[in-house]
């Protein structure tokens, strides 16, 4: 079964490097992907909506948690894992609180993106140690 992964961040070298690293890692992953946050919607509202949305908090038209609000509350079936260059504990905290499934650093190694995508997907909460 392939996964479908929303990636939706503004840099387009983020999404080109995750893009390259959800390929390598999930055999057959389909990769949609958002720049602005107004773009999320469609994608979600399509009759194959994603399997998980990778999530950066500071992008076009979002403003930081009260998008990944909007997201929870709107589709709450599907889980958001939080890519954020803000790697502060009350952050993290903060985007556990509003309903994201993971929280991966943009420092993070790849390995880590990789680790917290198949947590998501077996319904497992992740966050960085």
């Amino acid at each position: 079964m392939s996964h479908r992964v929303l990636i939706a961040d503004d840099h387009p070298l983020m999404r080109t490097a995750l893009t390259q690293t959800i390929g390598q890692a999930i055999a057959g992953a389909v990769i949609l992907e958002a720049s602005r946050f107004d773009q999320i919607k469609p994608l979600l509202d399509t009759g194959e909506p994603p399997d998980v949305i990778l999530l950066d908090l500071h992008m076009p038209g979002m403003s930081g948690l009260i998008g990944l609000m909007m997201l929870r509350s709107e589709h709450p079936a599907i889980p958001v894992i939080v890519v954020s260059a803000s790697e502060d504990p009350v952050t993290i905290q903060r985007a556990i609180d509003y309903g994201a499934s993971g929280f991966v650093p943009k420092s993070a190694p790849n390995t880590q993106i990789v680790e917290a995508i198949h947590a998501v997907l077996d319904g497992e909460l992740w966050l960085p140690e």
